[in-house]
C-alpha cells in the first residue's frame, strides 16, 4: 500500500494509454467501484485489502480478462498471451491412455510450463471459445460503430463533488464524438433475464452511475453507457444493454452514500467492522412470497 501512488498523482481528466498495474495500485484515499464495495460491506474490509489481503482471481475472471483483452486489445491478446500445447490424458484413460503414457503427458506439460514461467497462457478450448465470441461481437450491428475510434482502457480521474473525495475509474471504450461509453462482460448467460441478476449481484448500476459521474465531471457529455454482454458457450450469444434512469438513480444514491462513508473513514481514520450488537434480519422480499 501506499499514500501517493502514480494513479494517486495522476490529473483529473480522461487518460489513455494508463497500464494496468498502474491502475490497479492500491491507494488508502482513492476510490473506485471496486473499492467502494468494499466498503460497504465494511470499511474494515478495506484497510484489510491495502495491507494485501485479495483472492486470487478465479478462473471465471482470468478467462474475462483473456477474452476482454482478444476484443479490445487484439495485439496485445497476440503478443501477450501464449495458447499452450495440447499434452493429452495426464492420467490412464481405459481404451485410450495408458498410465506410462499419461506420465509421460504429465511431464511433458509440466517441463513445458517450467520454461513458460511468467506468461499468460490460455488453453487451446478458452482460446477457441474466445475467438467465437470475438467474432460474435464484432458481428453485432451495434457493436462496431461502438469499437471504432473508441478510446480503449480510458482511465479517468476526478474529485466527487459532494463529498470531496479523489475517484478512479477504468473505462473498457469511451467514444468522445458520440458520448458512449461501453464496457464488455463474459458470462454464462447474456439474456435480459440473466443479466439483470448480473447487474443485481455485482452492482453494475452502481458501475454505470459512477463511471458516468467520472467522465461528466472531467467535462465529458456522455450519452449512454453500456454493457456488452457475451456468452462463453456456443453460438456464443452477445446482446448489448442500457440501464434503466430508475436502475442509474439507485446507483448514484448507493456510491453517494458510500463515498460518504469513505470521506467519514477517511477523516477520523476509523474503518469500523460489522456493529457489534444483535442484528435482526428480515427475508427478502422474493423470499417471502407464497408459493
Amino acid at each position: 500500500m501506499t499514500d501517493i501512488a502514480p494513479i494517486r498523482a495522476l490529473p483529473h481528466g480522461i487518460h489513455e494509454g494508463i497500464a494496468e498495474h498502474l491502475y490497479h495500485e492500491r491507494c488508502k484515499d482513492l476510490a473506485s467501484k471496486s473499492g467502494l464495495d468494499i466498503v460497504r460491506r465494511a470499511p474494515s474490509k478495506w484497510i484489510a485489502y491495502l495491507n494485501g489481503h485479495q483472492k486470487p482471481p478465479t478462473e471465471d475472471m482470468v478467462f474475462g480478462t483473456t477474452f476482454h483483452a482478444a476484443l479490445l486489445e487484439p495485439e496485445r491478446y497476440e503478443a501477450e498471451w501464449v495458447i499452450a500445447p495440447t499434452f493429452g490424458d495426464l492420467r490412464a484413460v481405459a481404451g485410450r491412455t495408458t498410465k506410462e503414457q499419461g506420465a509421460e503427458n504429465k511431464a511433458a506439460k509440466a517441463a513445458w510450463l517450467a520454461s513458460h514461467q511468467g506468461v499468460k497462457l490460455v488453453e487451446p478450448e478458452d482460446h477457441a471459445a474466445i475467438a467465437g465470441m470475438v467474432a460474435s461481437c464484432q458481428a453485432h450491428p451495434l457493436v462496431a460503430p461502438m469499437l471504432d475510434g473508441s478510446m480503449r482502457e480510458a482511465t479517468v480521474r476526478w474529485r466527487d463533488q459532494e463529498t470531496g473525495v479523489e475517484c478512479k475509474a477504468r473505462i473498457d471504450t469511451w467514444k468522445v464524438v458520440n458520448g458512449i461509453a461501453l464496457d464488455v462482460k463474459s458470462g454464462a448467460d447474456a439474456s435480459a433475464d440473466g443479466f439483470g441478476h448480473a447487474v443485481e449481484n455485482y452492482g453494475y448500476h452502481r458501475q454505470s452511475a459512477m463511471y458516468q459521474d467520472g467522465l461528466a465531471a472531467c467535462g465529458a457529455e456522455v450519452r449512454a453507457f453500456r454493457f456488452l454482454v457475451c456468452e462463453k458457450e456456443p453460438p456464443f450469444d452477445c446482446q448489448v444493454f442500457d440501464l434503466s434512469e430508475e436502475s442509474l438513480m439507485v446507483g448514484h444514491r448507493q456510491i453517494q452514500r458510500a463515498l460518504a462513508t469513505f470521506a467519514e473513514c477517511l477523516r477520523t481514520d476509523v474503518w469500523p467492522g460489522y456493529p457489534r450488537g444483535t442484528t435482526t434480519l428480515s427475508l427478502r422480499p422474493w423470499a417471502s412470497k407464497e408459493e
